[in-house]
């Protein structure tokens, strides 16, 4: 039976004669649905904003979110409260106001209303990088491709370009792939090709190169393969391991498995085996092989096994270590990730105590990151980041992080 309770709101109006308070009571029965959580306050233009809030009835109601205010570059989902996207240059600015409620059906509660602002590169901007060695020959019914390596120190997203592209070849502008399977009367030389990268404010390119398509000939080269797959794994964590392939003609590969254990599922297409298994998984799974193919020759990695540990109480706590940076000037971009290892292969999470109010912090990986404006300037103190493996704890300690300028202004201009 729910129990009667009385609900009692009171407003706060301010206008030109003063200050008219005002006090509404209400009779629900039951009780109210709870929100919490803490959305990040700022975000860089071309970043992606992530909000996703935690709600709890007590009586077991479906719940339905809504929200006021929403920012145009952000899209909201009402089954579940979350509020996301990625503002471009044209939306920077400081947008108020924003409230995100969720109900019961019955009653209404509500996250304290909140801001997001939009901040510019800024002056700080480093342009990004790229490299990588593209294949400059290839035989005419092979397949080509090329992945160029391209990082950004100030963690922009990038997008890519090309000029000279050959007319039988794809290129992806959100990777910077060039591929494609030339025929034998694509036969010729391709020049001046060039990839660029750009952060949406700097540039990048590789030089200039140069692909020669060959009418054929030779027999066909065989893949290679290799792993770096754990060979053990604690019950109830989650296991994850990558094969990886090379074909020198290019020809498209494809991976397959025999043995594989019946809690791990693998991709083909990618050669990924993952899995969690539990308590009655427990024991060594023996005569896994992966092989890798081209459609004509097929290479098999030495057979290989993996043992399922069981939690126990013989548990190692995991490790942690990184020296963070300690001061960022407004405007400009901080970044610390921590190294942590577990010796029982568990899976790891992450926590901070003391996190400034404009950083975003990854419970995943346990990067701190994000871009302080001029009214940051302050030193933020006795933040400490935690890791876990779900049974044992260990910290980095304390540390501080001053924002403030590199030097002070010879002039204000208002």
């Amino acid at each position: 039976m729910k129990r009667l309770m009385i609900l009692i709101t009171t407003s706060l109006r301010v206008g030109l004669a003063g200050i008219i308070l005002s006090a509404n009571v209400a009779i629900a029965s039951g009780v109210a649905p709870t929100i919490d959580g803490e959305p990040p306050l700022r975000v860089i233009a071309g970043h992606q904003w992530y909000f996703q809030p935690m709600a709890l009835d007590a009586e077991g109601d479906n719940l339905t979110f809504q929200i006021r205010n929403k920012p145009s570059w952000a899209t909201f989902w009402h089954g579940n409260g979350r509020l996301f996207g990625t503002p471009s240059a044209a939306d920077v600015g400081w947008y108020g106001n924003i409230v995100v409620e969720v109900s019961d059906g019955t009653r209404t509660v509500a996250l304290p209303a909140f801001a997001i602002t939009v901040n510019s590169y800024g002056a700080n901007n480093a342009a990004p990088k790229i490299s990588g060695n593209p294949r400059t020959a290839i035989n005419a019914n092979k397949w080509y491709a090329f992945q160029p390596l391209a990082t950004d120190a100030n963690g922009h997203s990038l997008s890519y370009s090309i000029t000279s592209k050959p007319a039988w070849a794809s290129f992806q502008s959100s990777s910077g792939r060039l591929y494609g399977r030339p025929d034998s009367t694509d036969t010729g030389t391709y020049n001046n090709v060039s990839i660029k990268v750009t952060d949406g404010k700097a540039t990048a390119a590789l030089a200039s190169f140069t692909i020669t398509v060959g009418s054929g000939g030779g027999g066909n080269s065989v893949p290679t393969i290799g792993s770096d797959a754990p060979a053990k794994v604690v019950s109830g964590s989650p296991y994850w391991a990558r094969y990886y392939a090379n074909d020198a003609d290019g020809d498209p590969l494809t991976f397959s498995i025999s043995n594989k254990p019946s809690w791990a599922t693998f991709w083909p297409g990618s050669g990924q085996l993952f899995g969690t298994p539990d308590n009655s998984d427990i024991g060594l799974h023996g005569q896994i092989i992966v092989r890798v193919s081209d459609g004509q020759s097929t290479t098999a990695l030495p057979v290989s096994s993996i043992r399922v540990h069981g939690a126990g109480v013989s548990n190692s706590a995991p490790s942690i270590s990184g020296s963070p940076t300690l001061d960022v000037v407004p405007g400009g971009w901080y970044n610390f990730q921590p190294t942590a290892s577990d010796p029982n292969d568990h899976a790891l999470s992450y926590s901070i105590q003391n996190k400034p109010w404009w950083a975003n912090f990854n419970v995943n990986t346990g990067q701190l990151y994000g871009s302080p404006g001029l009214a940051d300037d302050r030193t933020y103190n006795n933040i400490r980041i935690r890791v876990t493996d779900g049974i044992a704890t260990r910290s980095l300690p304390a540390f501080a992080i001053t924002v403030g300028n590199s030097s002070p202004p010879s002039s204000v201009t208002l």
